[in-house]
């Protein structure tokens, strides 16, 4: 499978981190649900150190961009990140 996109940089300023909300994380996991997944809803807020740019990362998913140079957060890091914090809280 392959897939080609487009980098679009919109000319607008980032949207303000106030619009993000931090909460602490539940001391007991709830059952998914549509209540406890509710749009909206702040589910916590965990906390991950990364360096910028981490070049062996890029060199690995082929990454030239200046963009993911310069310390843009690359999609692949991203789900990396995600998957690590996730992986975290499991229970």
């Amino acid at each position: 499978m392959c897939a080609a996109g487009e980098i679009l940089w919109p000319e607008t300023a980032p949207p303000s981190l106030i619009l993000y909300p931090k909460e602490r994380m539940p001391a007991v996991r709830t059952a998914a649900s549509v209540r406890s997944l509710s749009p909206g809803l702040v589910l916590g807020t965990l906390y991950a150190n990364r360096s910028v740019p981490h070049c062996a990362f890029l060199a690995l998913q082929g990454e030239a961009s200046p963009p993911y140079q310069e310390g843009i957060l690359h999609p692949a890091a991203l789900l990396t990140l995600s998957n690590c914090l996730l992986m975290q809280i499991a229970c």
